[in-house]
């Protein structure tokens, strides 16, 4: 039984749109705006309690009363690299904490990728929270990761692929290996991940949830390789969504715009280190003057809560009718499904003049 198609909808509807102050020349008086996609139509707000557990998962439970008590879900960790790994802070952090407390009667495996951050984990003394070492870009470690998780031979029904690293460097100086090492992360490790627990997945008629990004679908100046991965990752992803329909197997990408992390930080730190005179004086002018790190660190502050992606996952997982697609948070003070919209809406270099003036 097939319990992940989306709900229909009334389309959301922007009848006098607040529109972005790095538009100043937009013209003033538009039609209404009608997103032409069905992931920008708005769906009532998850439920932060679902009234009980999709069909075809309680079925598949049913008369099992230990197994029911002890199913699993993994969420994955990121790489040894220096942003965020995947259930150690930020993003990870919060929905793992976040799963673990309103569903006390499923285990929740944060993965994480250093002994502090396990012993962090251990230490929040949630009973159903359990640390497991995982290290996406290293096969040998997610192999091991899934054999630990599979050992125990209760179901797994959810699979969260959270690992991800950032960078912010114009295309003519990012580094090969910055490349190779993003994409990895961002992409080969949690196809990886996912194929390995697809078999389980298929058993237990479970969900995937894939943490993208609004840049998945938007691109910007100096984030060409992060939203390269992301590209890749939702199609991917839509790929995932199509084949595993036919198992009863839904897949779900959540796309936020700005969420307050840590990893905004990181990439910062990043730039400091990538930057070489050359690239200052082709391009610190245009992206990295101090107005403008002051003006992005503004939006950084006015994002969202992490408990806007964590109620995400948690409806993608375990209500009955999950969307295809979460787009939360905001940029700028902008709904993200807005941004997406008018990057539909607008040609290309209209669109390309308002992002010079972001």
């Amino acid at each position: 039984m097939r319990v992940f198609d989306d709900f229909l909808q009334p389309p959301l509807i922007y009848p006098s749109p607040s529109l972005p102050p790095f538009l100043p020349s937009f013209p003033p008086s538009l039609p209404p705006l009608l997103p032409p996609h069905r992931h920008l139509h708005r769906h009532p707000e998850p439920r932060r309690h679902p009234p009980r557990h999709p069909a075809s998962l309680h079925h598949h439970l049913r008369g099992h009363p230990q197994r029911q008590r002890q199913r699993h879900l993994t969420l994955p960790s990121s790489p040894s690299l220096p942003p965020p790994p995947g259930a150690s802070t930020g993003i990870g952090n919060h929905a793992a904490i976040h799963l673990a407390t309103q569903h006390p009667s499923t285990t929740i495996y944060a993965g994480i990728r250093k002994d502090k951050d396990a012993e962090a984990i251990t230490a929040l003394n949630i009973p159903n929270l359990l640390p497991l070492k995982i290290d996406t870009t290293d096969q040998e470690s997610m192999d091991a990761a899934v054999a630990q998780v599979l050992s125990t031979g209760t179901p797994i029904i959810g699979l969260v692929n959270n690992a991800g690293v950032s960078n912010n460097s114009p295309l003519e100086f990012l580094p090969m290996l910055k490349l190779r090492q993003l994409l990895e992360t961002n992409v080969i490790g949690p196809t990886y991940l996912t194929q390995k627990l697809t078999p389980a997945l298929r058993a237990s008629q479970g969900r995937i949830v894939q943490i993208s990004s609004v840049l998945g679908k938007v691109t910007l100046a100096t984030r060409g390789a992060y939203s390269a991965s992301k590209h890749a990752f939702e199609a991917l992803s839509d790929v995932f969504r199509l084949e595993l329909s036919n198992f009863g197997v839904s897949v779900s990408i959540v796309e936020p715009a700005y969420v307050k992390t840590e990893i905004f930080g990181k990439v910062q730190q990043e730039i400091d280190e990538l930057k070489s005179n050359e690239l200052m004086g082709l391009y610190g002018s245009l992206y990295y003057r101090p107005d403008q790190a002051e003006k992005k660190e503004k939006q950084i502050e006015g994002g969202d809560s992490p408990m806007v992606t964590s109620e995400a996952i948690d409806h993608a997982l375990f209500n009955a009718h999950p969307k295809t697609r979460y787009v939360v948070a905001n940029f700028a003070g902008v709904p993200a499904d807005l941004c997406l919209y008018l990057n539909w809406l607008m040609p290309d270099r209209l669109l390309d003049l308002a992002k010079s003036k972001m």
